[in-house]
C-alpha cells in the first residue's frame, strides 16, 4: 500500500528547506539534515517531491505565493499616499533593508544568483520578476517617477545581494542612500552629469580603500596556473564552491604553497574573485584604461549585448558572468564576516565605469551623474542575471538600455 503524508508535513519540508538555504545557501541543502528535521528519513522527500530538484521547485512555488502576499500588503501600506521625494525614497530604503530579514526574499536571492543550481526554475523566476515589476509600476503609476517602475526591479535585485552581506553597517546605509537619492534626482532631471559624487560615498570610498589588501595584485608566477583555475572554476560553477584543497591538487602543489604565497585562502580567494569579475571586461568599461572616441551610436547596442543571456550561437553578455559572481560573492560574505570589506569594497566602486562611458561615449542627452550612473550600474547588472535565471535570451536589450539611460536622465 503506497503511503500517505500530511499537508503539514509537507509544509513543514518546506519551511525547513527555506531556513536551511538561508542559513547556507542552495548548494549546502542537506537532504538528510532536513527529514531528520521533521523526525523522518530521506525517503519521505523522493515520496513527496520526488527528489531534490522537486522540493526545490515546490519551495520556490511556495516563495512565490509568500513573496506575492508580501507585496500585496505593501501596496496596501502605500495606498492613498502622494509619493513625495522624501515618502519614496523612505520607502525605497525600507524595503532594501527589510528585504534582508524576510527568508523569502532570501530565498530569490539565492534562486537568481544560482540558478545554475536549480534545473527547471525558469518559469518560477521569470513570475517573480513579473511580478516584482508590475508592484513597482503600479505604486508610481501617475506620479513624476513612473519610469522608475520599469528599472526598480533589475536595481533592486542586485541592491539586495548587496545589503545581505552589509546590512547593519553605517557605512553601507550612506551609500545605500546616495544611490537611491540619485535614482530619484535622475528620474526627476534633477541631477548635474558634472558632479563626481555626493560627500557620503567618496567619504566611504577613502576610508574602504586605506587600509584595503590589493586584491587586483598578480599573483607570483608560480601561482598563476593555480589562479586561472580558480578563475575557471568561478565562471563554471560560481564563486561559493572554492576549495583549498581541490585547487591545490588540480595543479599539483600543497594547499601550504597558496598560505605561503597569499597569507591566507580568504587573501586567495579575494584574488581569484577580482580576476573572474574583471574576465573579458570591454574596455569602455575599465576605468585604467584611457578612452576618448567621443560619443557611439553603437554605444547602447553594444552596452546591451552585455546583459544578454547565454544562447545558442553565443556566450553569455559580460554583466551575466559579472552579476553571477557578484551576487554569490555577497551570499559567501552574509555568513563570512573577513569577506566583507571586500564586499564593500566592490559596492564603493559600483557605476564608476558606467559613469566614465556616460561621459565619453553615451549620447549626451542620457548622460548621468556619479551617483545616478550607480544606480544604473547595479539596474544593469540585476537585468543581466534576471535575463540568465528567468531564461530570457531577448536580443533587444538595446532597448532596455536606452529606456533605462532616459529615465534615469529625466528625459
Amino acid at each position: 500500500m503506497k503511503r500517505t503524508f500530511s499537508t503539514d508535513l509537507r509544509d513543514d519540508l518546506i519551511a525547513a528547506t527555506v531556513a536551511a538555504i538561508a542559513a547556507d545557501g542552495i548548494e549546502g541543502l542537506s537532504l538528510r539534515v532536513l527529514s531528520q528535521s521533521v523526525g523522518k528519513s530521506t525517503s519521505v522527500v523522493f515520496q513527496l517531491f520526488g527528489g531534490k530538484d522537486g522540493l526545490l521547485r515546490e519551495t520556490a512555488k511556495a516563495m512565490l505565493e509568500r513573496d506575492q502576499q508580501y507585496h500585496a500588503e505593501l501596496a496596501c501600506g502605500l495606498q492613498g499616499l502622494t509619493l513625495t521625494d522624501a515618502l519614496l525614497s523612505e520607502c525605497l530604503l525600507h524595503y532594501v533593508r527589510q528585504r534582508t530579514l524576510v527568508n523569502s526574499a532570501r530565498f530569490w536571492t539565492e534562486a537568481v544568483f544560482k540558478s545554475r543550481h536549480l534545473p527547471g526554475i525558469e518559469g518560477l523566476v521569470a513570475q517573480w520578476r513579473a511580478m516584482r515589476a508590475s508592484f513597482w509600476t503600479g505604486v508610481l503609476e501617475g506620479s513624476r517617477y513612473a519610469g522608475l517602475g520599469g528599472v526598480l526591479g533589475g536595481y533592486l535585485t542586485m541592491e539586495e545581494a548587496y545589503a545581505s552581506a552589509l546590512k547593519g553597517r553605517l557605512d553601507y546605509d550612506l551609500l545605500l542612500r546616495e544611490t537611491v537619492d540619485g535614482l530619484l534626482s535622475g528620474c526627476a532631471g534633477r541631477h548635474d552629469p558634472t558632479t563626481t559624487r555626493g560627500a557620503a560615498a567618496s567619504l566611504v570610498e577613502e576610508r574602504a580603500f586605506a587600509n584595503a589588501a590589493d586584491f587586483a595584485v598578480a599573483p607570483p608566477a608560480k601561482m598563476e596556473m593555480l589562479m586561472e583555475a580558480a578563475v575557471d572554476q568561478i565562471m563554471r560553477m560560481g564563486a561559493t564552491g572554492l576549495s583549498l584543497k581541490q585547487l591545490a591538487a588540480s595543479v599539483n602543489q600543497p594547499p601550504s604553497q597558496i598560505i605561503y604565497h597569499f597569507g591566507d585562502f580568504a587573501a586567495f580567494r579575494r584574488q581569484a574573485i577580482w580576476r573572474a569579475l574583471m574576465h573579458a571586461l570591454p574596455d569602455y568599461l575599465d576605468v585604467s584604461r584611457d578612452r576618448d572616441d567621443g560619443y557611439s551610436a553603437d554605444w547602447s547596442r553594444e552596452l546591451g549585448e552585455t546583459m544578454q543571456g547565454k544562447g545558442d550561437d553565443r556566450p553569455a553578455g559580460f554583466y551575466v558572468n559579472y552579476s553571477r559572481t557578484l551576487g554569490q560573492t555577497c551570499l559567501v560574505a552574509a555568513t563570512d564576516p573577513a569577506m566583507r570589506e571586500f564586499v564593500l569594497q566592490l559596492r564603493v566602486i559600483e557605476g564608476a565605469g558606467i559613469y566614465r562611458a556616460s561621459q565619453s561615449i553615451w549620447a549626451p542627452s542620457v548622460r548621468l551623474s556619479r551617483d545616478t550612473a550607480t544606480g544604473f550600474a547595479l539596474w544593469i547588472k540585476g537585468q543581466a542575471i534576471l535575463n540568465e535565471a528567468s531564461g530570457s535570451n531577448s536580443t533587444d536589450s538595446a532597448s532596455e538600455i536606452l529606456f533605462a539611460a532616459a529615465a534615469l536622465h529625466g528625459a
